[in-house]
């Protein structure tokens, strides 16, 4: 019933979620990010 509940909660505060200017670049990010990442733990060993 918990989960239920946190569900419910969870799906009434979406309407009050809003996209900002950029969302659809969140993957390109994410990978940018990734790859920066990785790259550095290759040159500090």
């Amino acid at each position: 019933m918990r989960h239920h509940w946190c569900v419910a909660g969870i799906l009434r505060a979406e309407d009050g979620f809003r996209k900002f200017r950029g969302y659809r670049d969140i993957p390109q990010l994410m990978e940018a990010v990734k790859t920066l990442v990785l790259d550095n733990k290759q040159d500090s060993r």
